[in-house]
């Protein structure tokens, strides 16, 4: 007679034992299967976050310092040659004079100032990658983002666009501020054309006082091309300018790597650093990541425990059996069944068992899922707001760009996390289960196996 069918009669023959390590398995693998999807969601909503919320990092000149560098295009392209970095961003603010529009009202409209139609420029060689529409403050509605190749373009609110019945394609005017300046100087003042191609819409409230002045407003703010400032600044200069004022912002591809990023650039020569200032910002991505990285700790530690718990347990339940299949193992010796043969038949009634219990398991943990996913998202959450709460007292880098800080979008982590029961879950349940029954049955069956036929058939009789 076949091991494999020795197995199976002794299955159906022993029920009862079949179903107990069979409700033992199942539990196991139950956890198992539970602990690793949610560890894979863990794994998986940190690539996403990589991927979607990067670090990054500005350099720009310390004036404080006097530092007399320029933050420049050969400056860039020197940074660009370090590994790990995978955008750019120049970055200009100024304040200029709308003209043919009106800002939304704030302080000085109330005063009748002039600087009522003051409003902020935000130039950058992508709009895409400027903090407020890359950290989720701000989203584009309509039209499209400024690029490199723009020139004399711009990206308005929706709160401006509907006070002055703009869209895009539009055009609107500004020019420098010139209040203080000598009589000539203002009579010949340009005023610059802007070309509307985007509208943004504002996803998260900026922090503002209930006396604002327009240019504070988050709803005034203007985003332009580098070339559209640089020719208003120039204006009235002697030499071109050929820097970037507010500096550069660097976006590392990995941004748990992004302290070697930032060492490498400081070893870059030909620039005294101590005169530029160098900021890193990816306190959104480590306010996101820390919970998960904690989560996916956690659940390996309970992955190990329970397998471990799992080897003690089977493995003291197939050894009390055993204890009992001595006189059995006997008669299969007589036959002239060797040892080997036997271990093979108890190792395949256990498999079997295991299989039955990992179906088991697949179909449980996979009705279990939708509310392990509701529960893990809403703990992750907790985490991340607790995170960001008690970050908030020293966030300089928040300030990166601006002066005021950038409140951005918290991320969500029942979108982030993702708990799927699939066939990559079940093959690793069912690697490690086989792994626990080869090592538990091993253990137990070699205990009697090794002894020697005669004290075998001793303790048979």
């Amino acid at each position: 007679m076949s091991a494999v069918k020795r197995a199976w009669l002794y299955l159906r023959r022993k029920m009862g034992r079949t179903v107990i390590l069979l409700a033992v398995l199942a539990v196991l693998s139950v956890l198992v299967l539970l602990c690793i999807s949610v560890g894979n969601a863990a794994d998986t909503a940190l690539q996403n976050l990589r991927k979607t919320m990067g670090g990054y990092f500005r350099v720009s000149t310390d004036y404080e310092k006097g530092g007399e560098q320029q933050v420049d295009e050969e400056m860039v392209k020197k940074i660009l040659e370090v590994e790990g970095i995978k955008a750019w961003n120049g970055l200009d603010t100024t304040y200029l004079l709308v003209e043919d529009a009106y800002l939304k009202p704030g302080r000085f409209t109330g005063e009748g100032d002039y600087r009522a139609s003051l409003a902020r420029f935000f130039s950058c060689s992508d709009t895409s990658l400027h903090e407020y529409f890359f950290l989720h403050s701000f989203s584009l509605a309509e039209g499209r983002h400024i690029t490199p190749e723009d020139s004399g373009k711009a990206l308005i609110s929706r709160e401006l666009a509907d006070l002055n019945g703009l869209s895009v394609g539009d055009t609107f005017s500004a020019r420098q501020d010139l209040t203080s300046a000598p009589e000539e100087v203002r009579e010949s003042a340009s005023a610059f054309e802007l070309e509307i191609v985007g509208i943004y819409e504002i996803d998260v409230p900026q922090v503002q006082s209930s006396d604002s002045a327009e240019c504070d407003m988050a709803e005034n703010f203007i985003f332009t091309d580098t070339d559209y400032i640089r020719r208003v600044k120039g204006e009235f200069r002697e030499n071109p300018v050929d820097f970037y004022s507010s500096g550069a912002a660097f976006f590392v591809e990995n941004p748990k790597e992004q302290n070697a990023v930032v060492a490498e650039v400081l070893q870059i020569p030909g620039y005294d650093w101590e005169g530029f200032e160098l900021v890193q910002n990816n306190k959104n991505y480590e306010d996101s990541a820390g919970p998960l990285e904690r989560m996916a700790g956690l659940i390996t530690a309970m992955i190990l425990a329970i397998l471990l718990i799992g080897v003690v347990l089977v493995t003291l339940v197939l050894f009390l059996w055993m204890r009992d299949r001595v006189h059995e193992i006997g008669i299969l010796l007589s036959l002239g069944i060797r040892k080997r043969g036997i271990l093979g038949q108890h190792l395949l009634e256990n498999l079997l068992t295991a299989a039955a219990a990992f179906l088991a398991a697949w179909c449980i943990s996979a009705a279990a899922a939708g509310q392990l996913e509701h529960f893990v998202g809403d703990a992750v959450s907790v985490n991340i707001a607790e995170e960001a709460e008690n970050g908030k007292a020293g966030r300089r880098a928040q300030e990166l760009l601006y002066p005021d800080p950038v409140e951005s979008r918290q991320v969500d982590a029942q979108e982030l996390v993702k708990v799927r029961i699939g066939m990559r879950e079940l093959a690793e349940v069912a690697g490690a289960g086989v792994l626990l029954i080869l090592l538990s049955a091993g253990i137990a069956s070699g205990l009697v196996l090794r002894m020697k036929p005669k004290e075998i058939f001793s303790n048979a009789g």
